[in-house]
């Protein structure tokens, strides 16, 4: 999980947890989640954006599983 948070004054910072098992529920992601906001983010500080990122949910083989879907798009935004 990587939180990346950009202050009013431009000032970013980048923080990333990493964890040994797999995540499978969205209590234990919300959970991990607000811990890195509690621990990196400023409450004092104005925030223009703030990004939480979850990557690497799954078993690599399991994405072997899954097919790209096709966005249709009109010619004009091509």
């Amino acid at each position: 999980m990587t939180l990346k948070v950009k202050y009013a004054d431009y000032e970013q910072i980048t923080r990333a947890q990493t964890v040994a098992w797999l995540l499978r529920d969205a209590t234990t992601l919300s959970s991990m989640g607000k811990d890195l906001l509690r621990s990196h983010l400023e409450p004092t500080r104005k925030v223009r954006l703030l990004g939480l990122t979850v990557s690497n949910l799954g078993e690599p083989t399991a994405l072997l599983r899954y097919t790209q879907l096709s966005l249709h798009l009109p010619p004009s935004c091509q």
